[in-house]
């Protein structure tokens, strides 16, 4: 189970830091929008919080689907490898809560 969990936030790792930096490219290439926006009367704290907001969604969204996948894969994955692992753990609400946190974090670092 270590080299399981060491493996998964290794990918999960990766999946953050490539996040970031399609994010930041997308940005990059969103410069018209931002210039009719700010010509339009836009202020910088409407843009800003405009993308902190779409990518808090995105990353919202991603745990959701993330999670969707572990509880349908589970009892696939529980056959696999003989073990009886269970989701308990993770409908705690202190698990709860570090997941979206964890997911808020994410989309605010992608957003700034």
């Amino acid at each position: 189970m270590y080299i399981f969990t060491g493996i998964g936030l290794f990918i999960l790792l990766i999946a953050v830091v490539n996040f970031i930096n399609l994010t930041t490219a997308r940005s990059i290439k969103r410069a018209r929008e931002i210039g009719v926006r700010r010509v339009l009367g836009s202020t910088r704290k409407g843009l800003v919080s405009q993308f902190l907001s779409e990518s808090m969604l995105i990353a919202f969204i991603s745990m959701l689907c993330a999670l969707g996948l572990v509880f349908s894969l589970l009892p696939l994955f529980n056959t696999l490898t003989s073990l009886s692992l269970s989701l308990s753990e993770l409908l705690s609400i202190p698990s709860a809560i570090g997941l979206f946190s964890f997911a808020a974090s994410i989309g605010i670092m992608a957003g700034i």
